[in-house]
């Protein structure tokens, strides 16, 4: 009898391991725990001009089409740069949660956003498998650069589509592996494509995505998916 219980206790451990999702790629998120916030730093990496996603995100925002009293979550905020024009875009009677896994990141976006006298925007503690946002409340889910860096990506898929309205957006913006444009180092960083991308999308339930051209974009992509 005992071994019986033995063998079926290991069965049920097994099943349980198995049924853990697995990181696509563990600790890729370490180092933005506890960024470095300096000025200098910023200008090399999240406002870098040289980077296509900055450079371009006035027409990046303006291709969502955002409405007044609109809420959209921009997941992986970062330093909030696309924040302000969200907040203009969806108005007072809107809302704009800037969603990250990095506490120093959001302080650093309460301060700005305070400091320009944005009141609509609010800032969301997020994990690696959640955005913690309440089931069919927001009309937009915005990522930047962002998709690559979900380390399980199906458990926060299915996640973004539990905090979406029905008909709602899921945009995905991030590099693709342009052969001769893409650097070596963004290829070895970035383990998807826009057809990895896709494909994860379309399996946790999107509709298939509809592609937005962006006038500056040589390595990245812009695509809309819908819950």
């Amino acid at each position: 009898m005992r071994v019986l219980l033995f063998v079926l206790s290991m069965a049920f451990a097994a099943n349980v391991i198995a049924a853990e999702p697995q990181s696509v790629r563990p600790g890729i998120n370490d180092t933005y725990l506890n960024p470095d916030l300096n000025p200098e730093a910023q200008n090399k990496g999240f406002t870098s001009e040289n980077r296509e996603t900055f450079a371009n995100r006035v027409e990046i925002a303006a291709a969502i089409g955002l409405k007044p009293g609109m809420t959209v979550a921009d997941v992986g905020a970062g330093t909030g740069i696309y924040a302000p024009v969200f907040s203009k875009a969806v108005g007072s009677s809107g809302k704009v949660h800037a969603v990250d896994i990095s506490k120093p990141l959001l302080a650093f976006i309460e301060k700005s956003m305070k400091e320009a006298g944005i009141t609509n925007v609010t800032t969301v503690l997020g994990s690696d498998k959640s955005i913690n946002l309440p089931p069919n409340t927001v009309d937009v889910v915005f990522t930047s650069d962002v998709y690559h860096h979900f380390e399980y990506p199906q458990v926060i898929l299915a996640d973004i589509r539990r905090v979406l309205k029905d008909g709602g957006q899921f945009i995905v913006v991030d590099y693709d592996h342009v052969p001769g444009v893409t650097t070596p180092s963004m290829l070895q960083h970035v383990r998807t494509d826009k057809k990895t991308v896709i494909a994860e999308v379309t399996a946790a339930g999107f509709k298939p995505p509809e592609e937005v051209t962006i006038s500056g974009f040589k390595s990245s992509f812009f695509l809309r998916f819908r819950k």
